[in-house]
């Protein structure tokens, strides 16, 4: 099977495993940023840290640890989430109410692209964001 999300890895990025336990997301935040600096990426930042933070803790919460983090500055700002776990994350309707389920809404409205790649062995959810880099290209 090709893999689907390749072309998305730049020269800037980051792979790491991350367990459930500690503060996975918010050393997945950290990393994401670091990648964007790396890359000159000043736009967006705020929206890519959500997004991360949101995907690695869906996995955390719903998923099966260890997970696989992707994170990438090329043409888009890019991560993705690889876990064990089988089924497909469920985008909830908005709800004033619930304190929690939020995640994927967020991922929805804060991502330019985004989407869900069944594997034999799990799932893989990534997202793309578009940006301009320091000297104002995209």
């Amino acid at each position: 099977m090709r893999w689907p999300l390749l072309g998305h890895i730049g020269q800037h990025r980051r792979v790491l495993e991350l367990q459930g336990e500690g503060a996975p997301s918010r050393t997945a935040r950290r990393l994401a940023l670091e990648v964007a600096a790396e890359a000159g990426v000043d736009s967006r930042l705020d929206d890519f840290a959500i997004v991360v933070s949101e995907l690695v803790m869906n996995a955390v919460d719903h998923g099966a640890v260890p997970i696989r983090l992707v994170l990438s500055a090329g043409g888009c700002l890019f991560v993705s989430v690889a876990d064990a776990a089988g089924g497909e994350p469920v985008l909830l309707p908005a709800s004033a109410t619930r304190s929690r389920g939020r995640g994927l809404a967020l991922v929805e409205d804060l991502s330019d692209r985004w989407g869900i790649v069944p594997l034999n062995f799990g799932k893989v959810v990534w997202a793309e964001i578009d940006h301009e880099t320091t000297d104002g290209s995209s």
